[in-house]
């Protein structure tokens, strides 16, 4: 796969302005899509607080379901949870007054298992268009997408997922990365080497305690 392919290009950005695609400084933000996950999740918490950074979580309606404490796990360590759909359907042909419900059914979900009430939503796969931004303006969430994705689900060599983190990556990124994959077992195996040879190179990662 071309490296070119792996980060977001200016027409998407141009095309939702008002999406989050950096972080607005220096600092990269990782964050991870499709769970929570009994076993990834816990594993990744424990790295990411070795290292002391704070990280954005897009889970999805139907997984929160099956694992509350999970989600609360994550909210407990000092991340934060965003929406990332029901069912992990793509939003891409629906109307607007689809994709808000769906949205507000998820937002149901946080408030029943006393989850923070999400600022954050993903579409699934990236995917929108205009009645999406719409009603996730109705809701007054705030859409984040992403500057560099290094396709960690799709079970490459760990050599391959930490060479492209550390090639791709730029100060200000928001990287995307999961927690519920057949391959997130990759990725942690290669997660702390990533981030140590980052921050000895200069990088700097959002931390414990800063905003988001």
């Amino acid at each position: 796969m071309s490296d070119l392919l792996l980060r977001t290009p200016f027409w998407l950005r141009w095309y939702d302005h008002q999406a989050l695609y950096q972080t607005g400084d220096e600092r990269i933000l990782l964050t991870f899509d499709d769970g929570p996950h009994p076993q990834w999740t816990p594993q990744l918490l424990d790295i990411l607080d070795r290292f002391n950074l704070r990280s954005l979580f897009f889970v999805c309606g139907n997984r929160l379901k099956q694992y509350p404490e999970t989600a609360r796990q994550i909210v407990t360590a000092g991340h934060e949870l965003g929406m990332h759909g029901m069912y992990h359907k793509s939003l891409l042909f629906r109307s607007e007054s689809a994709i808000r419900e769906e949205l507000m059914e998820e937002q149901l979900l946080f408030s029943e298992f006393n989850l923070p009430a999400a600022r954050f939503v993903r579409p699934p796969f990236g995917y929108f268009f205009i009645p999406y931004k719409r009603a996730v303006r109705s809701l007054q969430l705030t859409s984040v997408i992403w500057n560099l994705t290094v396709k960690d689900y799709k079970c490459e060599s760990e050599n391959v997922i930490l060479r492209r983190l550390l090639k791709l990556q730029r100060a200000g990124d928001v990287i995307l990365l999961h927690d519920y994959s057949r391959c997130t077992g990759q990725l942690l195996s290669i997660l702390s080497d990533y981030l140590t040879i980052s921050q000895e190179s200069g990088l700097h990662f959002v931390s414990h305690g800063e905003v988001l």
